[in-house]
């Protein structure tokens, strides 16, 4: 009886390392699987991040953000910029008047109350404009 319990023990335990040995090489694998996927992810968003903008898109909520916007038509007064729920119109106007900002491309949406409501009312504007690339400015 002893020399048929020792056979099964060993057996036993060379099931469990070659468990061990598979789990560990999966493990590893995956390890490396997941690297890959993160540096492909982080190469395509830095080249997605670095190209040109088509639009930029100001969600509402504080004058600092309208005034950010007018400096950045100053450096590229090409780009058009719709100002989702901002300031009353007035404000924004004068905004842009005192950094002596060009209008012509700034558009005003006014129907947005919460986040969710700026997307959904600025994208048949991005969509119309034929917008790919957006430069979002919010809060910090």
């Amino acid at each position: 009886m002893k020399s048929q319990v020792k056979p099964q023990l060993r057996s036993g335990r060379r099931r469990s390392q070659k468990l061990w040995r598979f789990c560990r090489r999966l493990g590893y694998g995956l390890c490396v699987l997941l690297l890959t996927y993160w540096v492909v992810l982080f190469i395509t968003l830095k080249s997605a991040s670095s190209g040109a903008v088509d639009a930029i898109l100001v969600l509402g909520g504080s004058i600092e953000r309208e005034i950010y916007a007018a400096e950045l038509v100053k450096q590229s007064p090409q780009i058009p910029i719709l100002i989702s729920k901002g300031s009353i119109d007035p404000c924004v106007w004068l905004v842009f008047r005192r950094l002596a900002a060009p209008m012509s491309n700034v558009s005003l949406e006014k129907c947005a109350d919460s986040t969710f409501d700026n997307f959904y009312y600025s994208l048949p504007t991005l969509s119309n404009w034929e917008v790919h690339k957006v430069k979002l400015i919010t809060s910090e």
